[in-house]
Protein backbone atom coordinates (compact mmCIF):
# COMPACT_ATOMS: atom_id res chain seq x y z
CA UNK A 1 0.00 0.00 0.00
CA UNK A 2 1.36 3.44 -0.89
CA UNK A 3 1.81 6.19 1.66
CA UNK A 4 0.12 9.10 -0.22
CA UNK A 5 2.96 11.49 0.65
CA UNK A 6 4.18 13.79 -2.11
CA UNK A 7 7.53 15.60 -1.84
CA UNK A 8 8.66 18.31 -4.27
CA UNK A 9 12.12 19.69 -3.52
CA UNK A 10 12.99 23.22 -4.69
CA UNK A 11 9.30 24.15 -4.88
CA UNK A 12 10.44 27.57 -3.70
CA UNK A 13 13.90 28.99 -4.31
CA UNK A 14 16.21 30.03 -1.45
CA UNK A 15 15.56 33.63 -2.45
CA UNK A 16 11.77 33.14 -2.31
CA UNK A 17 12.00 31.49 1.13
CA UNK A 18 14.14 34.30 2.53
CA UNK A 19 11.83 36.93 1.00
CA UNK A 20 8.74 35.40 2.64
CA UNK A 21 10.46 35.38 6.03
CA UNK A 22 11.78 38.93 5.61
CA UNK A 23 8.42 40.28 4.42
CA UNK A 24 6.14 38.72 7.01
CA UNK A 25 8.29 37.95 10.08
CA UNK A 26 7.74 41.36 11.64
CA UNK A 27 3.94 40.98 11.70
CA UNK A 28 3.62 37.65 13.49
CA UNK A 29 1.09 36.92 16.24
CA UNK A 30 1.60 34.56 19.14
CA UNK A 31 -0.85 31.80 19.96
CA UNK A 32 0.94 30.96 23.20
CA UNK A 33 0.91 27.47 24.69
CA UNK A 34 0.41 24.75 23.58
CA UNK A 35 1.04 25.89 19.98
CA UNK A 36 4.55 27.21 20.61
CA UNK A 37 4.69 29.19 17.41
CA UNK A 38 4.02 32.64 16.06
CA UNK A 39 2.06 33.01 12.83
CA UNK A 40 0.78 35.23 10.06
CA UNK A 41 -2.21 34.26 7.91
CA UNK A 42 -1.25 34.84 4.28
CA UNK A 43 -4.66 35.02 2.57
CA UNK A 44 -4.97 38.32 0.75
CA UNK A 45 -1.22 38.82 0.44
CA UNK A 46 0.75 38.68 -2.83
CA UNK A 47 2.30 35.45 -1.52
CA UNK A 48 -1.17 33.81 -1.44
CA UNK A 49 -1.63 34.39 -5.18
CA UNK A 50 1.88 33.20 -5.97
CA UNK A 51 1.48 29.97 -3.98
CA UNK A 52 -1.99 29.23 -5.38
CA UNK A 53 -0.56 29.55 -8.89
CA UNK A 54 2.57 27.50 -8.11
CA UNK A 55 0.58 24.72 -6.40
CA UNK A 56 -1.50 23.98 -9.50
CA UNK A 57 1.11 21.65 -11.04
CA UNK A 58 2.08 19.77 -7.83
CA UNK A 59 -1.59 19.20 -6.97
CA UNK A 60 -2.21 17.80 -10.44
CA UNK A 61 0.86 15.57 -10.02
CA UNK A 62 -0.50 14.43 -6.65
CA UNK A 63 -3.80 13.50 -8.31
CA UNK A 64 -1.99 11.58 -11.07
CA UNK A 65 0.05 9.64 -8.51
CA UNK A 66 -3.01 9.00 -6.35
CA UNK A 67 -5.91 8.35 -8.72
CA UNK A 68 -8.19 7.64 -5.75
CA UNK A 69 -8.31 11.38 -5.07
CA UNK A 70 -10.48 11.93 -8.14
CA UNK A 71 -13.09 9.51 -6.77
CA UNK A 72 -13.85 11.70 -3.78
CA UNK A 73 -12.47 15.16 -4.47
CA UNK A 74 -13.96 16.64 -7.60
CA UNK A 75 -14.15 20.12 -6.05
CA UNK A 76 -11.41 21.14 -3.69
CA UNK A 77 -9.06 24.02 -3.21
CA UNK A 78 -6.34 25.55 -1.11
CA UNK A 79 -7.29 27.19 2.17
CA UNK A 80 -5.51 28.89 5.06
CA UNK A 81 -1.90 29.44 4.25
CA UNK A 82 -0.15 30.38 7.46
CA UNK A 83 3.48 31.36 7.97
CA UNK A 84 4.62 29.68 11.18
CA UNK A 85 7.69 30.60 13.17
CA UNK A 86 8.68 27.94 15.69
CA UNK A 87 10.75 29.43 18.45
CA UNK A 88 13.90 27.80 19.85
CA UNK A 89 13.15 24.48 21.58
CA UNK A 90 9.56 24.64 20.32
CA UNK A 91 7.44 22.63 17.94
CA UNK A 92 3.93 21.26 17.75
CA UNK A 93 5.04 18.00 19.35
CA UNK A 94 1.70 16.34 20.07
CA UNK A 95 0.57 13.73 17.56
CA UNK A 96 -2.47 15.01 15.68
CA UNK A 97 -4.29 14.99 12.37
CA UNK A 98 -5.92 17.96 10.66
CA UNK A 99 -9.27 16.35 9.84
CA UNK A 100 -11.60 16.64 12.82
CA UNK A 101 -15.11 17.51 13.88
CA UNK A 102 -14.13 21.19 13.80
CA UNK A 103 -12.39 20.87 10.39
CA UNK A 104 -14.39 18.22 8.48
CA UNK A 105 -13.54 19.52 4.99
CA UNK A 106 -9.76 19.19 5.24
CA UNK A 107 -8.42 16.45 2.99
CA UNK A 108 -4.74 17.29 2.44
CA UNK A 109 -1.99 19.03 4.40
CA UNK A 110 0.40 21.33 2.57
CA UNK A 111 3.75 22.10 4.21
CA UNK A 112 6.35 24.37 2.64
CA UNK A 113 9.59 24.38 4.61
CA UNK A 114 11.31 27.76 4.52
CA UNK A 115 14.41 26.74 6.51
CA UNK A 116 16.64 23.66 6.63
CA UNK A 117 17.11 21.83 9.93
CA UNK A 118 17.99 18.39 11.22
CA UNK A 119 14.34 17.75 12.11
CA UNK A 120 10.96 17.83 10.42
CA UNK A 121 7.48 16.36 10.42
CA UNK A 122 7.32 12.97 12.09
CA UNK A 123 4.50 10.53 11.39
CA UNK A 124 3.14 8.14 14.00
CA UNK A 125 4.71 5.20 12.14
CA UNK A 126 8.17 6.78 12.54
CA UNK A 127 8.59 8.14 9.00
CA UNK A 128 9.95 11.70 8.86
CA UNK A 129 9.80 14.45 6.25
CA UNK A 130 12.98 16.47 6.79
CA UNK A 131 12.82 20.23 6.88
CA UNK A 132 14.66 21.33 3.71
CA UNK A 133 14.47 24.92 2.51
CA UNK A 134 12.03 25.20 -0.39
CA UNK A 135 10.59 21.68 0.05
CA UNK A 136 6.88 21.12 -0.50
CA UNK A 137 5.15 18.20 1.24
CA UNK A 138 1.55 17.17 0.59
CA UNK A 139 -0.09 14.40 2.59
CA UNK A 140 -3.57 13.36 3.77
CA UNK A 141 -5.15 15.27 6.65
CA UNK A 142 -6.68 12.11 8.11
CA UNK A 143 -5.82 9.83 11.03
CA UNK A 144 -3.79 7.70 8.62
CA UNK A 145 -1.20 10.47 8.62
CA UNK A 146 -1.13 11.42 12.29
CA UNK A 147 1.99 13.53 12.77
CA UNK A 148 3.88 15.96 14.95
CA UNK A 149 6.76 18.38 14.65
CA UNK A 150 10.23 17.59 15.88
CA UNK A 151 12.32 19.93 18.01
CA UNK A 152 15.39 21.24 16.20
CA UNK A 153 18.43 19.63 17.89
CA UNK A 154 20.48 22.78 17.15
CA UNK A 155 17.78 24.88 18.87
CA UNK A 156 17.31 27.10 15.81
CA UNK A 157 14.21 29.12 14.98
CA UNK A 158 12.32 27.36 12.17
CA UNK A 159 9.87 28.64 9.55
CA UNK A 160 7.30 26.86 7.47
CA UNK A 161 4.12 27.65 5.61
CA UNK A 162 1.24 25.36 6.40
CA UNK A 163 -2.06 25.09 4.58
CA UNK A 164 -4.83 22.73 3.65
CA UNK A 165 -6.63 21.46 0.60
CA UNK A 166 -10.31 21.27 1.45
CA UNK A 167 -13.57 20.18 -0.13
CA UNK A 168 -15.35 23.30 -1.40
CA UNK A 169 -18.94 24.50 -1.22
CA UNK A 170 -19.11 24.27 -5.00
CA UNK A 171 -18.73 20.50 -4.78
CA UNK A 172 -21.30 20.30 -1.98
CA UNK A 173 -23.95 22.12 -3.99
CA UNK A 174 -23.41 20.00 -7.09
CA UNK A 175 -23.87 16.80 -5.08
CA UNK A 176 -27.25 17.93 -3.69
Amino acid sequence: MKNFVYIHDDFLSVKECKNIIKTYDRNLKSLGNPRNYEFKDLEGTPFWTTICDKLTVPLEEYKKQNREVDLTASFWGLSRLRLKKFLRDRCFNEFHSEHSITSPNRMLNVHIYLTTHNCGTEFYDGEVIKSEQGRLAIFPAYFTHTHRGQICPQKNVRYLVGGYVEFTERGKREED
